[in-house]
């Protein structure tokens, strides 16, 4: 598969099921999400997280009236205006829940009601501090400052968002997201269209009898093979995910670095075998060399395989170095350091 672009996906936590099933949909071509769930890590900062929003190629946004009125999520919002090419990072997808009136970013009312909201909310924010202490509102200004930017920006917003052509969720599912990715520069391969109807299929029976007649009439198709795999993988079936990524390295594919991660991760967690696990880690690395979570997954490999401190921290800065935003290695090294290197100094 060909590297594709970073890609950070905005979303309400109400709204969490529906992310999901986007991003396990896209995971099964091969396009992994930048996402809270997966790249916080234990004691790192949400907002910082947040803020990363600005370094990836894109953003995908699932808007709903949950979303527009979270501050985490309109934080990332104002994140993005202060892109200058923010017309061509926004992708997005309108949530339809149960809509009302004024969830409608595409009416003067719509609007009128979010602007209206966050002035609302700023006011009774500010309000509620006068009548604290001045030592406790102290601490509270920044919470403030946060709601006043929103309510300063979230118009810039929401005409960006009315201004772009947009479809229903609904709609995007059933043509397969097919404009994101002809936006992101994704193989346009007609077949991927196959795989995320599969992927729709509920019943765990059916969805495996569908990818195996897939497969049978497309034996050759990477996609479906790496799908199968990843399918595995995530419902725990780890033999058979082993299996289908060996299968797909050896006959299908034999440059897919991510799969050698995956295969990688699969060798040393699931099953012990740190020798393989070694070797597909290494091969990751080789077919792309500034491939930061494999330097990463390599780090973990050391510290936590063989107790190899000195070699963990090596691969560790190795993946801080070809990529600076990546908090995991951040975090692992300073764990490292703190506790097992005794280096209380880099860990602060």
């Amino acid at each position: 598969m060909n590297q594709q672009p970073k890609i950070f996906l905005s979303y309400c936590h109400k709204n969490v099921d529906v992310a999901d099933a986007i991003d396990k949909g896209f995971q099964s071509i091969g396009i992994m999400f930048q996402r809270d769930v997966r790249d916080v890590g234990y004691m790192q900062s949400i907002r910082k997280f947040m803020e990363k929003i600005r370094d990836n190629n894109y953003a995908l946004m699932i808007i709903s009236d949950d979303f527009l009125k979270s501050e985490n999520c309109m934080y990332e919002v104002i994140e993005l205006l202060k892109e200058k090419d923010i017309q061509e990072k926004i992708l997005l997808i309108v949530l339809l829940l149960i809509v009302l009136e004024d969830a409608n970013i595409y009416k003067f009312e719509g609007k009128k009601h979010y602007i209206k909201y966050w002035n609302d909310r700023f006011n009774s924010v500010s309000k509620e501090l006068e009548e604290l202490s001045r030592e406790i509102s102290a601490s509270l200004c920044e919470e403030l400052k946060k709601v006043k930017n929103i309510s300063l920006n979230i118009d810039e917003f929401l005409c960006i968002a009315s201004d772009k052509k947009s479809v229903p969720l609904s709609v995007r599912k059933k043509n397969n997201y097919k404009e994101i990715l002809e936006i992101i520069g994704f193989d346009k391969e007609e077949l991927v269209k196959e795989i995320f109807k599969i992927l729709d299929i509920k019943d765990e029976e059916e969805q495996d009898l569908a990818l195996e007649d897939f497969l049978i009439a497309y034996p050759k198709n990477p996609y479906g093979h790496f799908y199968r795999a990843h399918l595995a993988k995530e419902r725990k079936n780890f033999k058979k995910a082993r299996k289908y990524y060996e299968n797909y390295l050896t006959k299908i594919n034999k440059t897919d670095y991510i799969a050698y991660n995956n295969l990688g991760n699969i060798y040393a967690v699931n099953f012990k075998e740190f020798g393989k696990a070694l070797e597909v880690y290494n091969k990751s690395i080789c077919i792309k060399p500034d491939y930061d979570e494999a330097y990463n997954n390599l780090g973990t490999y050391f510290q936590e395989g063989f107790s190899d401190y000195i070699k963990a921290k090596e691969y560790y800065e190795k993946s801080i170095e070809v990529n600076p935003q990546n908090d995991k290695a951040y975090f692992n090294l300073a764990t490292l350091s703190l506790l097992e290197l005794k280096d209380c100094n880099f860990a602060k």
